[in-house]
């Protein structure tokens, strides 16, 4: 893929779509701006241009696998930070919530970006869909794991203790696809060979 074509890709988005989730009306980017301004709604596509950039940065530079191991381990240090919050820090509780979350949805463009090397195209859907599947039944299996510890245990201290184990939770099922996933190539700026 070439280099502008990737950009193309990129920009995708920013043309004629929705103006808001409660309007049938198509219009582009400042268009849309506009009709969200008189609504006094935010727009909803707010830092898309972020997200793509990185996705095109990780491509040509076939770094996915290594900007997916520092946005999942930004999310867990960040998640297991939370254990040191008390009561009256919601400032720091605030702050550290907005990294990990950073991390978690900056990891999740990676993730998604591995998916056409373990994938062929015609697999990609039945893949991803599995990917998800796997990924709510472990985050519900680790919400029981908490839940039992936060019932059993009174006090504060369970309830810090519960991010702490759902970061190592994260972190130990966040590994496989890491270890397990082919490695990459940069792309070429001449397209595919």
């Amino acid at each position: 893929m070439s280099a502008e074509r990737a950009w193309r890709r990129a920009y995708r988005h920013a043309s004629p779509s929705r103006c808001c989730p409660r309007c049938d009306r198509y219009a582009a980017r400042p268009q849309r701006q506009q009709h969200l301004r008189l609504r006094g709604e935010p727009e909803p596509d707010r830092g898309r241009f972020l997200v793509h950039a990185r996705g095109v940065i990780a491509d040509f530079a076939g770094q996915k696998k290594r900007f997916l191991l520092f946005f999942t381990a930004l999310a867990c240090v960040a998640t297991a930070t939370l254990f040191f919050v008390r009561q009256g820090d919601a400032l720091a509780g605030m702050v550290i919530f907005i990294i990990a979350e950073i991390g978690y949805r900056g990891g999740q463009v990676f993730y998604n970006a591995l998916l056409p090397e373990v994938a062929d195209r015609e697999e990609t859907g039945r893949i991803s869909g599995n990917g998800w599947a796997i990924g709510l039944v472990g985050g519900i299996v680790c919400l029981l794991l908490v839940l039992v510890l936060v019932t059993v245990v009174e006090g504060a201290t369970s309830v810090r203790l519960s991010l702490v184990i759902t970061a190592l939770y994260f972190a130990l099922f966040a590994a496989p696809p890491l270890h397990l996933a082919p490695r990459e190539r940069p792309a070429s700026a001449d397209g595919p060979q």
